[in-house]
Parts: structure tokens; C-alpha cells; sequence
């Protein structure tokens, strides 16, 4: 990665680095840095850009949303709405596409016959984070900075009006007025601390199934019953 590449990339996320070797790291893929070991790849980076993303949505959540009514905490929002919201920011196709607007995974260090897409652009986005939380020590109007440039997730706290029911409520009223049964509702744990739900839909004998993995078990709930809703 040339120097001119590093002022670009702080351009786009709105931080200077004191340690650019630190944001090289983040965008470094595992493969690379088995054949490079003086390069260090990505991943204990994405783990703590992770959670630091996780810290600031809720931030950005209690600011828009709640207010302390009688010195306690209070909102018009419930916690599957706020789960809903929440979901919709950190899916990976999401994290994927704003990465892919800034036109950061060109600049992936990588192997020849490596492809950055889907979800290694949106570890990328996590990536990134964490390299913000650790050069800045963990300064977070740093990076609520770095999150306001890359994911602006204010934008959509208007336009996106979510129901205050949950899709699973919403998915049970609609199969129960168009006749759809709906059948194995299940959710795992997975070996990297996430859930897949799976569920399956039958009509007049037509099945269709749907599986959706999430971070949180009711994030995974609510993930594949707004897939199957939608669909």
C-alpha cells in the first residue's frame, strides 16, 4: 500500500492515522499474511471493531430514540424494533455495500487469485474500526466520526419507520390470513459465536425454506422471518 493510497483511504473515513502500519493491518487479508508473517492480517482487528460498532449504534439508539422520563429510561421504540434497526445496519450486505460506495476494497492487500467480495468487504468495514479504536485509544468521538463516514446511520432512522411489532408477529399474522403454514422455526448456536434461524413456509403443498445467520440469537429470529416476510 503506497503512501498516497494511505492519504486517500483517511480522506475517505474522515481519521488521520499515528500508526498507518495499524490501518495496513486492516485491510491485509489472512491468506497474504501466511506467505507475508512481517504483515499481520485483519482479523483481531474486526473482533474489536465489532464490538466498538456495536457500542456506538447503541450511542446513536438511546440519543435519537430514548429520553429518561421520571429519571428513568424511556422510548417509543421497543427492544425488537431497536433489534430490527440494528440488524438492518451491521447485515453484512449492508457493511459490504458502504464499502464498496467509499471504494476501499480496491486497496485490500491480498493474493493474486484472492477475491474481496460479500462478506470479506463487509469484515473490512469492522476492520477498519478497530483500527480507528486502537490508534486513537479508544477515542469514540474518533471513531463515531469514522462510523458517521463510512455507515451515516442517522440517515435512516427517519425513513426506515419500523413496525413495533417484530416480523416474527408480522410473519404469523400474514401466513394466518393467506392460509400459510409455517414449520420448523428452529435457531442453532454456531462454533463462531453466531445463529443461523431456520424456518420453512407451506402452501397447497409448495415449501419454501429460509435460513438467516446474525450475531445475536434474536437478531437471527428476526432476520429470517423478515426474509420470509418480505418474501
Amino acid at each position: 500500500m503506497t503512501k498516497a493510497d494511505l492519504e486517500v483511504i483517511q480522506t475517505k473515513i474522515n481519521y488521520s492515522f499515528s500508526n498507518p502500519k495499524l490501518l495496513e493491518q486492516a485491510f491485509t487479508t489472512k491468506a497474504y499474511s501466511r506467505q507475508n508473517p512481517e504483515h499481520m492480517d485483519y482479523e483481531l482487528l474486526e473482533f474489536f471493531g465489532d464490538k466498538v460498532l456495536t457500542f456506538i449504534l447503541a450511542k446513536e439508539f438511546a440519543e435519537h430514540f430514548c429520553k429518561i422520563k421520571k429519571k428513568q429510561l424511556s422510548s417509543n421504540e421497543t427492544e425488537c424494533s431497536l433489534t430490527q434497526r440494528n440488524s438492518e445496519i451491521i447485515k453484512n450486505e449492508n457493511l459490504a455495500e458502504k464499502i464498496e460506495i467509499a471504494g476501499l476494497n480496491k486497496y485490500t492487500i491480498k493474493l493474486p487469485f484472492e477475491r474481496i467480495i460479500g462478506k470479506r468487504e463487509g469484515d473490512l468495514l469492522e476492520s477498519i474500526l478497530g483500527a480507528v479504536a486502537v490508534d486513537s485509544e479508544w477515542n469514540i468521538e474518533a471513531i463515531q466520526k469514522v462510523v458517521d463516514a463510512l455507515l451515516n446511520p442517522s440517515s435512516d432512522f427517519e425513513k426506515n419507520d419500523y413496525e413495533t411489532e417484530s416480523f416474527i408477529i408480522l410473519l404469523k399474522k400474514l401466513c394466518k390470513k393467506c392460509a400459510i403454514q409455517i414449520t420448523n422455526f428452529q435457531i442453532s448456536a454456531n462454533k463462531d459465536n453466531t445463529y443461523t434461524s431456520k424456518l420453512t413456509l407451506e402452501c397447497d403443498g409448495d415449501i419454501k425454506k429460509f435460513s438467516q445467520k446474525a450475531k445475536t440469537e434474536i437478531g437471527a429470529k428476526l432476520s429470517v422471518a423478515r426474509t420470509a416476510y418480505l418474501f
